[in-house]
């Protein structure tokens, strides 16, 4: 008999507990968040993921999601405020709260009951702009033993490494056709926010209160939206110089998205869910 492989195997139906895949509601500051629950197989409770996506939120790496429900993990990912239907004016100051609003929604009774979700272990898991979000909350939130960032941005190093006027012109552009998906934003508005808040948003400074935590982050050697040498590597230095013992770290071969590697993404992020003996 060969072993579950959750990248490459299917499950046998289960009729009384199914594997499923549900729209969900919930608020975040009186405004309507819309999302998606994949509801593990099995009685459980199961362990679940907050899965955040990045800006505009193009990418919503549904391929992981699969294949964490496929090994147990209930999936839940949602849209901010202001993005794709989501009620609300879109900002950057309120990608904490709404994911804060995420966990709250997961630890009420109905959502446990209905969803089999065990409060208890909660992962986020966050996707470039989400990679910040993820380890922003988490760092607020003691309660999150685990935290993993994907090409995960730091504000603070847009501010500092990339005050140009190219490279201004160039995200100014990047905001601007993005526009389309989101609600109640300029491109003026999201710049300004990107600096105006560098020192509060910068990751390096929270690096003493995720250093007790189990901590992935996984970048793209290749990455020219987040450069790993001014997002991901000073923030591992800094968890590093806080003694942090479970932290996981690797630079693949590859671009922002992941494009050539989702495979190896995959496996690398199973490896660290199964090693946290959840």
């Amino acid at each position: 008999m060969t072993e579950f492989d959750p990248v490459t195997s299917n499950l046998l139906f289960n009729a009384k507990f199914p594997a499923s895949f549900e729209g969900v509601f919930f608020k975040s500051s009186e405004k309507i968040l819309l999302g998606r629950m994949l509801i593990a197989q099995g009685k459980g409770p199961h362990p679940t993921i907050v899965l955040l996506h990045g800006f505009p939120g193009h990418e919503l790496n549904l391929d992981l999601a699969h294949i964490f429900r496929r090994d147990g993990w209930n999936v839940l990912i949602f849209h901010y405020r202001g993005s794709w239907g989501s009620q609300g004016n879109y900002s950057f100051t309120h990608l904490v709260a709404d994911t804060r609003s995420a966990l709250t929604f997961l630890r009420t009774q109905e959502t446990m009951k209905r969803y089999r979700v065990d409060p208890h272990r909660l992962v986020l898991i966050g996707f470039s702009m989400g990679g910040f979000a993820s380890l922003m909350t988490a760092a607020q939130d003691t309660s999150i033993q685990a935290v993993a960032s994907i090409a995960g941005v730091n504000f603070h190093a847009w501010a500092e490494q990339f005050q140009t006027t190219e490279f201004l012109d160039s995200l100014k552009l990047f905001y601007t056709e993005n526009l389309p998906v989101l609600h109640g934003t300029t491109s003026e508005k999201l710049i300004d926010e990107s600096f105006r808040y560098k020192k509060e948003w910068n990751l390096i400074s929270q690096a003493p209160s995720l250093a007790n935590r189990h901590v992935l982050l996984l970048g793209g050697r290749k990455d020219t939206i987040v450069p790993v040498n001014f997002h991901q590597i000073p923030l591992v230095q800094a968890l590093q110089s806080n003694n942090a013992s479970n932290l996981v770290h690797e630079i693949l071969d590859t671009d922002h998205a992941f494009s050539n590697v989702r495979v190896q993404l995959a496996q690398i992020i199973l490896s660290w869910l199964q090693a946290l003996n959840f």
